[in-house]
């Protein structure tokens, strides 16, 4: 029985963040953005979380987890049992089984425990990817894939309800951002620890498909003051493990109006 080739080489994965780690700080403003939007999707949360587990390699407020009593953890750490939350920070992006992921992260929460997930999706970078794609086709009459393929977000909707977690939410921020070259957009993302995790070799992109790029960038995407916009697609989680006190659905039949009755008086 064939298995399909993998997508993401995690050594690649690990090299990238670990080259990331020193100039991190000058570079993790959508790190930061997202950081205090998932804090503020734990203050609504009316209860105790004191189990609580964030993993991710490049994680913006250390200090700030560790005051909330949880614990960081690498990517490549497995995820303990018996938690009351578990944050996973863009790291779902770069696995090849995702639906095996959210499996084992909801297996690892505790009744009604939470599972709070942000990652890259939807059109992420698509500006960049269409124009590089163009340039080296152009240059080089061929073109390797630059910018990895992101889960949409219905996709990850569905993956969500089959890994068993109840009362699932996946919603999306996206962020745009504006560079003056293309050159600082690659910096930006380097930094990020987002270079690119391909399993296949890619060969090095020469200067002449990176100015054509740029060219092609500022003709199909550049704005009125000479900028080049990067789209980012956040997408969040939330999703808990079930649990009787949950709001349950109605079953099936047990309704008191008819949607016709209901539509009437409205």
């Amino acid at each position: 029985m064939s298995t399909s080739a993998p997508l993401f080489d995690p050594k690649r994965i690990s090299c990238n963040r670990k080259r990331a780690k020193a100039k991190f700080g000058s570079h993790d403003f959508l790190h930061q953005r997202v950081w205090q939007d998932l804090m503020e999707r734990r203050a609504v949360i009316n209860r105790k979380l004191s189990v609580g587990v964030v993993r991710g390699d490049l994680l913006p407020e250390l200090a700030q987890i560790s005051a909330s009593g949880w614990s960081a953890v690498p990517q490549s750490v497995p995820v303990p049992s018996s938690l009351d939350l578990l944050i996973s920070f863009f790291e779902l992006h770069l696995i090849d089984d995702v639906a095996g992921e959210l499996a084992r992260c909801r297996a690892s929460l505790a009744p009604d425990g939470v599972f709070l997930a942000c990652l890259f999706g939807g059109r992420t970078l698509v500006e960049l990817r269409q124009s590089l794609l163009a340039a080296e086709s152009q240059i080089t009459g061929s073109a390797a894939a630059r910018v990895i393929p992101f889960v949409e977000v219905r996709t990850l909707g569905t993956l969500v309800g089959k890994a068993g977690f109840a009362l699932p939410v996946i919603d999306v921020d996206t962020v745009t951002v504006r560079y003056s070259s293309l050159r600082a957009l690659l910096r930006d993302i380097r930094n990020m620890g987002e270079g690119n995790p391909l399993f296949a070799p890619v060969r090095p992109l020469c200067n002449a498909v990176l100015t054509r790029a740029e060219e092609l960038y500022r003709q199909d995407f550049g704005d009125e003051n000479g900028l080049l916009p990067a789209r980012f697609d956040i997408l969040h989680i939330c999703g808990w493990a079930p649990h009787e006190s949950q709001q349950q659905p109605l079953a099936p039949g047990s309704g008191q109006m008819f949607l016709g009755d209901a539509l009437k008086k409205s």
